[in-house]
């Protein structure tokens, strides 16, 4: 999981369910060749795994609306472009303006990790809201690695 093509810009941040979703992907890989060099040729592990993973997201989505979050945040942990070059992708794909932009990355590189965008529920929103914000979060969060950025979605707890 670490990217040569950084160097050694430092450590990196990898969650925990996006290792378990690489390692099932690849035995769900590993699955449908061996079931392709027996002679069947069938879908069920990739079927299996994407109905675990649907499963996994449906299980995290009500544990985080019984949790009573408040909202989702992108986190920025950098990638393999100049300053100048995430800023100008950050501004073009998650539309923020330039001083946003800016801080996010300042951020990634002092601290390790900068708050590109955040997803708030509404006080009175319930189950659909929850949802909707997350779902915001992880459509923005997509276009961000299509780009080769490293980020990772995060829920935002407010303190009572």
């Amino acid at each position: 999981l670490v990217r040569p093509d950084l160097r050694a810009l430092g450590n990196y941040a990898v969650s925990a369910l996006e290792c378990e979703g690489f390692l099932e992907k690849l035995e769900a890989d590993a699955a449908a060749i061996a079931g392709k060099v027996n002679g069947n040729t069938g879908s069920a592990p990739s079927t299996a795994a994407s109905r675990k993973k649907k499963k996994e997201e449906e299980r995290q989505q009500q544990q985080d609306i019984d949790n009573g979050v408040a909202g989702y945040r992108v986190m920025l942990y950098g990638g393999p472009l100049t300053k100048e070059q995430i800023v100008a992708i950050l501004r073009r794909v998650a539309r923020i303006d330039s001083s946003r932009a800016s801080n996010a990355v300042q951020s990634n590189y002092s601290f390790g990790a900068g708050v590109v965008d955040e997803f708030y529920v509404k006080e009175n929103g319930g189950e659909n809201a929850v949802k909707t914000a997350r779902k915001n979060a992880d459509d923005l969060a997509e276009k961000l690695k299509a780009e080769a950025l490293l980020v990772e979605v995060e829920p935002v707890h407010l303190l009572k």
